[in-house]
């Protein structure tokens, strides 16, 4: 697979196939259910996702400590786990 089948294929799915699986997701979604349980959400989403940043974090500056990746700083470290953890909410509610 050749480079810009590659990124047509990544538009298609990013541009083409996400946005209407978001909309029937939350379309579908029963508000009472949604709104009866937002405060379990919201504390599963925060507290989850500061956690699983700090042990993310920790794991990779310990990596980048002991020599088995490129040496980064602990800021560093957290922003990468920021970035990667953010998506466990979002993966959370869909389900």
């Amino acid at each position: 697979m050749s480079i810009s089948m590659s990124n047509h294929m990544h538009d298609i799915i990013y541009f083409g196939l996400l946005p209407p699986i978001i909309f029937e997701a939350g379309f579908v979604m029963r508000k009472r259910s949604f709104f009866a349980n937002f405060g379990t959400i919201l504390l599963y989403s925060v507290v989850g996702t500061l956690l699983s940043v700090l042990c993310t974090g920790g794991l990779t500056y310990a990596l980048s400590v002991s020599g088995a990746i490129q040496g980064l700083t602990f800021s560093e470290s957290l922003l990468f786990a920021s970035l990667i953890s953010s998506t466990a909410p979002v993966a959370t509610l869909s389900i």
